[in-house]
């Protein structure tokens, strides 16, 4: 990897989005450049249902801090408490919610991967 500058931010103030059950703060920005994780503080209210599964372009890096969370990831479920870390490659078919009524809080990182993983199927 090139040498890159660190970029370290803090934040507070109200949410950088706010969509249906979730509310979301970007701690860091798209100004960090294309090598740099994008994370992001979540707070998500339930219960709610499961949205379509879909998959990134990045790895994705779930990090639950409160709560516990549903998760599918590749057609496959499971219940994630606190404390637990979910890594999903780049191109898997997945997606998270919350399905109770208790506030889960987590972070969630954006992770720039190899151009490889984008190319992953979903074992049939």
């Amino acid at each position: 990897m090139p040498a890159a500058a660190p970029h370290v931010t803090t934040g507070s103030g109200p949410a950088t989005e706010v969509t249906g059950h979730e509310t979301r703060w970007v701690l860091t920005g798209d100004s960090t450049g294309a090598r740099t994780a994008r994370i992001s503080a979540v707070e998500r209210t339930g219960p709610e249902a499961p949205a379509t599964p879909a998959s990134r372009d990045d790895d994705r890096l779930v990090v639950v801090t409160q709560g516990e969370l549903t998760a599918e990831i590749a057609a496959r479920s499971a219940s994630v408490p606190a404390q637990a870390v979910i890594v999903i490659p780049a191109g898997v078919p997945h997606r998270i919610w919350n399905s109770s009524s208790a506030t889960v809080r987590y972070l969630d990182a954006d992770i720039p991967g190899p151009e490889a993983y984008a190319k992953l199927a979903p074992a049939q």
